[in-house]
């Protein structure tokens, strides 16, 4: 149904409620060629139209970034829920939020747009991720958000600055990259591996991490669905409070929160 509609120009309730219209040679030539690749190579059906909805929006993807999913949704939410009160529309932004490797922005545009009264930074180590990134906020108009190229949090060390600091890092185990289903191989392989066991990167991101956050700030990560007991007994100590791991619509847990003290 995407593909069709990609090449007809019909939306979803167009498509049911004209399913008896011929379409021309030519988009039947185009939706065929797309099925063939995606049949022969397995690549991913985002890669191949460009694009993924997320929270209700379309982001422009490529092979330099990860598919946006479903599950980092949940993040969003949990994060509008610690977030539900803007200031007054004359006040400028105030609050500053830090997305960790941005990826393709899903997380650092949504929130700049859901929350029009913070000013955002989106960090990733690649360019190429950056501009996708950058590329998304002026094709939905995501206004208030800066760019930033560092490894995770290291150029604003020892800043408490943050009122909100969101991740996704990459925390599949090293050892079961290789056997990943085909599609995934076409996504970038330093955004899946987390190194030993999937938490390595998880290990660096977190080290750190009360010295750039606000006293009362939070943090939120999307996690694998067996990290849980890992990320709990790693944010467990004096610096945080209100640790606990959200489930995702599956019931697998997800994402992690904590609020620095």
């Amino acid at each position: 149904m995407l593909i069709i509609g990609r090449f007809s120009g019909l939306d979803r309730s167009d498509i049911f409620l004209h399913d008896c219209r011929r379409l021309s040679a030519t988009v039947i030539s185009l939706i065929m060629a797309v099925l063939e690749e995606r049949l022969l190579t397995r690549r991913p059906l985002a890669y191949i139209l460009g694009e993924q909805e997320f929270w209700g929006r379309s982001f422009a993807v490529s092979e330099a970034v990860l598919i946006p999913r479903p599950e980092t949704e949940i993040l969003i939410e949990k994060v509008l829920r610690r977030f539900p009160a803007p200031a007054p529309a004359s006040e400028p932004r105030q609050p500053l939020f830090l997305d960790l490797g941005t990826g393709s922005g899903i997380i650092a545009v949504t929130l700049a747009i859901e929350l029009p009264w913070m000013r955002g930074l989106a960090l990733d180590l690649k360019h190429s991720a950056l501009l996708q990134a950058r590329g998304n906020a002026r094709r939905l108009k995501a206004e208030g958000l800066e760019f930033v190229q560092a490894d995770w949090h290291s150029a604003f060390i020892r800043r408490r600055r943050f009122s909100l600091v969101t991740a996704n890092p990459p925390y599949v185990a090293a050892e079961v990259v290789g056997g990943l289903q085909p599609e995934l191989r076409h996504e970038p392989l330093a955004a899946l591996d987390g190194g030993k066991g999937g938490i390595e990167e998880i290990k660096r991101l977190t080290a750190g991490l009360p010295e750039i956050i606000s006293p009362g700030g939070w943090f939120f990560m999307e996690i694998g669905y067996d990290q849980e007991d890992y990320v709990l007994q790693l944010f467990k100590g004096s610096e945080y409070e209100r640790v606990k791991v959200h489930r995702d619509y599956a019931g697998l847990p997800r994402v992690l929160q904590a609020r620095v003290r």
